[in-house]
């Protein structure tokens, strides 16, 4: 098959960059839906979303992103979010998963890839919770939002 799918950040909501995506089955002749889809469910443009990365597994299709919706304080702290659907872009989840595991606005993340195994999305990425940038991976059951959990005597 010749399938292309392309995700990309775009500003055209106003207020903020938000992750899109697209797809061909003919290798970019022509795209499936003259409107791309827009990935986050937070309101249009509401926060920066950043360096979309996609995941394809047969029909289970995912795209995963840097995203600042936490940092109210405009900080810079942001989070890692994704969004899948099992039907070959049908229908998508009625809410963003969170992936990664601080408390939320805490810290920085970068350089994140992203995978789908059958029923599972695996992440590895770089962030500052500890002061300088360390490699974290998750891998959790689709759909399945990261928990932080204070350490002892550590605020929440």
């Amino acid at each position: 098959r010749d399938n292309l799918w392309v995700a990309f950040q775009d500003d055209r909501t106003g207020g903020g960059y938000d992750v899109f995506l697209r797809w061909s089955e003919d290798g970019g002749k022509s795209w499936v839906s003259e409107v791309e889809t827009r990935m986050e469910t937070d309101d249009n443009g509401a926060a920066q979303s950043y360096y979309p990365k996609i995941a394809i597994n047969g029909d289970l299709w995912g795209v995963a992103w840097l995203d600042y919706r936490d940092d109210l304080e405009g900080i810079g702290f942001n989070d890692l979010y994704y969004q899948y659907t099992v039907n070959a872009g049908t229908d998508w989840q009625t809410s963003d998963v969170r992936i990664n595991s601080t408390s939320p606005a805490t810290s920085y993340a970068v350089d994140h890839s992203f995978y789908l195994l059958d029923d599972a999305a695996v992440t590895v990425w770089a962030d500052g919770r500890f002061g300088s940038s360390d490699v974290f991976s998750a891998s959790r059951a689709l759909g399945v939002q990261s928990v932080y959990v204070a350490a002892e005597g550590e605020a929440k």
